[in-house]
């Protein structure tokens, strides 16, 4: 039976064009994707978080206006009709930090996190029963500085998401080279620094995700080009790196930054951005400890991938290469690796991609 069409949101940078957020159609018959609609009521949406049983979506706006004597960007809550593919703004919050550049939700739909990346902090939104959003229920502060004074003279948290069982909330800080974790004793109660994950001294962690099976978590380090395996313990909430890996060729790269990083849905694959290098590193995971093995560096065909998503069938890769300002679409073989398939979407300053369905 052919699959059928799905949304895809992709949300940009708007210095080039007012166009914030875009919902796209991709079609997996010939991976072909097209924008339907363009919406330019929020600037600077640089990251994306999907609840599509509500038809909702969530964008931060990484700006940094000044708003009862702080800096602060937004958040906006919207209404998606995935028939007509037209966006519906319900309301907007400020989120108390400056350059918002990640935005998550818990698996109840009631609470909304944000990473503040220039206020170093993270905020935890109530969400209203129709989805809009809430008021400011918690503000995270974290301090400390790193190693390296150009990118680490300050905290700046680069992405907020619960762990599995949703008894831990974790916060990659890329100032401070620790990942700081939160827990709390009851469900919507409030959240309490509980340990950090120490990482190397100028690795800047950046993004987390778990691996859907095995008790493991995997971070791409930004400013070294590291991906670490990192066990995780659910009661404690504890993580522990036991692997790092360079995502760079023996030669290296100097100029590189990681950036996204995903696990395959069947957990056999970790994928992780290269900014500089620009492309895709393919790391194949042990069943057992779910370390990880060299497979392959892919080409993004475009400059820059600053995000990129796996579609829920798993097979394929679209990579937002953020200053081509394009999409470009691959294929995933046998073995796990994207095979470019010729097809591309314009989309400047493209900065994340979200499957609706997922």
């Amino acid at each position: 039976m052919p699959h059928e069409p799905s949304l895809v949101l992709i949300s940009s940078y708007t210095n080039e064009s007012r166009i914030g957020i875009r919902v796209c159609s991709f079609d997996p018959q010939d991976g072909s994707l097209a924008v339907l609609r363009e919406f330019d009521t929020l600037p600077q949406a640089s990251y994306l978080a999907c609840d599509p049983g509500n038809r909702r979506i969530y964008a931060v706006s990484e700006t940094a206006e000044g708003a009862g004597g702080r800096r602060t960007g937004y958040v906006a809550a919207c209404e998606l009709d995935p028939e007509t593919a037209r966006l519906r703004e319900l309301n907007r919050m400020a989120t108390q930090g400056a350059h918002p550049c990640y935005v998550s939700l818990d698996s109840s739909r009631r609470l909304l996190y944000v990473a503040n990346y220039s206020g170093a902090n993270a905020a935890v939104f109530a969400l209203q029963a129709d989805g809009s959003l809430g008021q400011l229920v918690q503000l995270l502060e974290h301090a400390g500085s790193g190693p390296l004074a150009a990118r680490q003279q300050e905290s700046h948290p680069h992405a907020i998401l619960t762990g599995p069982g949703e008894k831990h909330l974790f916060v990659p800080d890329l100032g401070i080279d620790e990942i700081v974790i939160y827990g709390t004793g009851q469900p919507g109660g409030a959240w309490e620094r509980v340990g950090t994950c120490r990482k190397r001294p100028g690795s800047g962690p950046r993004h987390l995700v778990f691996h859907p099976q095995l008790p493991v978590a995997y971070v791409a380090g930004e400013l070294d080009s590291t991906v670490s395996t990192l066990a995780y313990d659910a009661e404690a909430g504890a993580l522990a790196v036991v692997q790092t890996v360079s995502m760079l060729p023996e030669e290296g790269a100097p100029d590189n930054t990681a950036a996204d990083i995903h696990v395959s849905r069947d957990g056999r694959y970790v994928y992780a951005s290269n900014r500089g290098l620009d492309c895709i590193a393919v790391y194949r995971t042990a069943p057992e400890t779910g370390t990880l093995s060299f497979v392959a560096r892919v080409p993004t065909e475009g400059r820059t991938p600053r995000n990129f998503a796996l579609s829920p069938d798993g097979g394929y890769l679209l990579a937002a290469n953020q200053t081509t300002g394009d999409i470009a679409v691959f294929r995933l073989d046998a073995d796990g690796v994207p095979q470019f398939t010729g097809n591309r979407c314009a989309v400047p300053e493209s900065a994340c991609i979200r499957f609706y369905g997922a």
